[in-house]
């Protein structure tokens, strides 16, 4: 029974998460959830997916193009599409949420339960309250973990084989949203052989050839489209032409920055490991000399986590570096559940799937990005939920009021934090924090978002000069590189056709255009757009795109808005 302070710590948690989940759907609007929605726009707009879209992470764009088709099928518009996006987010994550807290207080109390439920919903990879392929990542996944799990307590009884089959639905909707995810699928065949062995055969056929039908439909659907052989040769293409994304380990340096990333982690966790065994010792040896060497053990593991919590918090407030580093708060549970794995009983078989996949995921997302290893973590989060779970399944074993002074200590001061992080932080390279906050986009898909001042005067501004500039159905081409003006969602202003092979940011403005434009000439722009603020041009005048301007686009006028430069051909 919950005390009256308790009662109130858990209104706070739900009050706070509340109104982190308000922030995260009216605050902010960054480059890879542009880059999300303008997948979904060229799709919507009558570009073809593997056709004439070269985008790199286009086969995620399905349920954002699904949600925004409904939304623009009932208003007739785009415009607050955003909005709605997140709203619409937001309720899946709590779905979600639904489900995870039914299947975790079958092993913990439902308050601990509870509290694991709040730290999931409040971790969200990149800070991004759309349907955005690490989200989508994420969601499948934890699909995927909560079927294996379900299938093993209510096989033994039912022989209900339907969560293999939803598992399977999970693990190719996985790999739609995150390709390289395809790592996951022989770890999984792998997993349900050792873990499921009676019907073993029975069981691998149901989850491996429920992904094989779902492949066969997906291919189905990209073939009416593309043939084959198009197909094959436009992923040859997507490769080749991006450069955001690497494939080799060795190219600039990507294993290098790889370890000196998993380096500074490993690093802070002996930090926390140091600070941890200095609190035991003060404790334990000078204050209270009476402790049994099991309460030194949990102590010290306990305080391990608490000290990264405190890191990280400081890397949030102090240092401002934004939401993305270090996230040494969601390896210290892991790392503590190694060192106590065999303390756990055997209710921690159901959560070695969740374990064992968390390390694939991350090799699965470093495996294609460019980004610093911290920015990876928050993409294994079942990883975190399973290992607090198995660390709370150990607490619980304590007499009394130690098991509940621990895990409300451990678990509500880590949901806390994250509630904090997502409320207060923004994306790294998006300023810091919310005290920056100073404007609002007041028309277009992004209506009603509240950001940074100039972000926000700039969207606007773009706005009213793309409205005057450029005709619905014009081919434009804008040139954005990594500045927020003018970026892609001006496309979606006046409803344009884009020009470009792939609106991922950074993209190439080079000789590539030329091949893409000879593939596909319908693609060839009459308007080109540049960054130009107050006259002044921001792209440098000997670059190749400035060049093809001035001596092979044959523009007939150019005008200038606030921040943009319009060339128009026609």
């Amino acid at each position: 029974m919950l005390t009256k302070r308790e009662k109130i710590i858990k209104i706070l948690l739900i009050v706070g998460t509340v109104l982190a989940a308000l922030k995260m759907i009216f605050v902010d609007y960054g480059m890879d959830e542009e880059y999300q929605i303008m997948m979904a726009y060229r799709n919507l707009n009558g570009d073809i997916l593997f056709g004439n879209m070269w985008e790199p992470h286009q086969s995620s764009a399905f349920l954002c193009a699904a949600i925004m088709g409904i939304y623009h099928a009932v208003t007739g518009t785009y415009t607050g599409v955003i909005l709605f996006m997140r709203l619409v987010t937001t309720f899946i994550q709590i779905a979600l949420c639904i489900w995870i807290y039914r299947v975790i207080k079958r092993f913990v109390k439902a308050e601990y339960a509870f509290y694991i439920t709040l730290i999931y919903f409040n971790v969200v990879p990149k800070l991004i309250e759309i349907p955005e392929f690490g989200n989508m990542q994420l969601w499948f996944w934890t699909v995927m973990f909560l079927s294996f799990i379900e299938f093993e307590i209510n096989d033994k009884y039912k022989g209900n084989i339907i969560w293999l089959i939803l598992a399977g639905l999970g693990m190719s909707l996985e790999v739609l949203s995150y390709p390289s995810s395809i790592l996951i699928f022989p770890v999984a065949l792998l997993f349900i052989a050792m873990r499921f062995g009676e019907h073993r055969v029975r069981n691998i056929l149901t989850f491996g050839l429920t992904c094989v039908f779902c492949a066969g439909i997906w291919l189905t659907v990209i073939f009416s489209k593309v043939s084959p052989g198009e197909f094959f040769e436009n992923v040859k293409n997507i490769i080749a032409f991006d450069y955001s994304h690497s494939l080799n380990v060795l190219e600039n340096n990507k294993l290098v920055e790889l370890l000196a990333g998993i380096g500074k982690e490993a690093v802070l966790l002996f930090i926390c490991g140091l600070l941890a065994g200095m609190a035991v010792l003060i404790k334990y040896f000078l204050i209270d000399k009476r402790k049994a060497e099991d309460d030194l053990y949990i102590g010290f593991f306990v305080c391990l986590i608490l000290f990264s919590e405190v890191i990280q918090l400081l890397y949030w407030t102090v240092l401002r570096g934004g939401y993305d580093r270090p996230q040494i708060h969601l390896l210290a549970p892991v790392a503590v559940m190694i060192c106590l794995w065999k303390r756990a009983g055997d209710d921690r078989k159901f959560f070695s799937f969740g374990l064992v996949s968390a390390v694939v995921n991350i090799v699965a997302v470093l495996a294609v990005t460019n980004l610093e290893f911290c920015y990876s973590i928050p993409h294994a989060l079942i990883g975190t939920v399973s290992a607090l779970v198995i660390i709370t399944m150990i607490l619980s074993k304590l007499p009394g009021k130690k098991s509940l002074f621990w895990s409300r200590l451990l678990l509500i001061s880590f949901a806390l934090l994250t509630i904090f992080g997502k409320g207060f932080t923004l994306r790294g390279g998006r300023g810091s924090d919310i005290t920056g906050v100073r404007g609002i986009m007041k028309e277009g898909p992004a209506i009603g978002i509240l950001g940074d001042y100039m972000c926000c005067y700039i969207y606007n501004s773009n706005y009213e000069d793309f409205r005057a500039n450029v005709e619905p159905g014009d081919n434009v081409l804008i040139v954005t590189n990594m500045v927020f003006s003018p970026g892609t969602t001006p496309y979606m202003f006046v409803d344009a056709d884009i020009s470009h092979f792939s609106i991922v940011d950074p993209t190439s403005y080079d000789e590539k255009l030329l091949a893409y434009w000879e593939k596909f000439p319908e693609k060839q722009p009459n308007v080109i757009v540049v960054d130009c603020w107050y006259g002044e041009l921001m792209e440098d005048p000997d670059n190749w795109i400035m060049n093809y301007i001035e001596n092979d686009f044959g523009y007939r006028e150019s005008s200038d808005g606030k921040y943009v430069r319009f060339y128009k051909r026609q």
